[in-house]
């Protein structure tokens, strides 16, 4: 199968036009904005986070492309609402901003703190696009403390330095 890392531009401009056509605001998480603040990997998926109530509104234009959702998410490291779409062989990820919880080192569930007031304008693909904060990207990316966010965490760091 092909890789579907030359396709991840055209998809984000998919949903994104679709998020703004349905006046649904939403930013940019995970590993794109990740990529906004100095990360330089691949990105194989789209991570977008958009208010909870507007999940049905998104979930009929896109009905069907979607694989999960919308619905409770939980897994070891995520307890949220999310709904996923997969369009031209790539995962999007859309994520409640307010209820969404991360498992922490000591097994305690915390806030998710992803709220669309933690944003920023950040390019990405020759745009200007609302992002998550960088605050608070690292702090989530280091209670996750996956390979890749930790990867992050290091690009984004030395990033802020330069």
């Amino acid at each position: 199968m092909a890789s579907n890392q030359e396709n991840v531009k055209e998809v984000f401009f998919w949903i994104t036009g679709i998020l703004n056509q349905l006046s649904i605001p939403y930013h940019v998480t995970g590993g794109l904005a990740a990529i906004a603040y100095g990360s330089k990997r691949e990105i194989y998926d789209i991570d977008i986070d958009i208010p909870e109530k507007d999940f049905g509104k998104l979930a009929e234009k896109v009905r069907e492309y979607l694989t999960f959702g919308p619905g409770n998410f939980k897994d070891p490291k995520w307890d949220l609402t999310m709904l996923t779409i997969r369009y031209k062989d790539v995962d999007i990820d859309i994520s409640g901003a307010y209820t969404g919880k991360i498992l922490d080192k000591q097994n305690n569930w915390v806030p998710y703190e992803s709220s669309l007031e933690n944003t920023e304008q950040k390019e990405l693909f020759g745009t200007m696009q609302p992002v998550i904060s960088k605050n608070v990207l690292i702090k989530y990316k280091k209670i996750l403390s996956r390979p890749t966010d930790l990867v992050d965490i290091e690009a984004i760091e030395a990033s802020s330095q330069t």
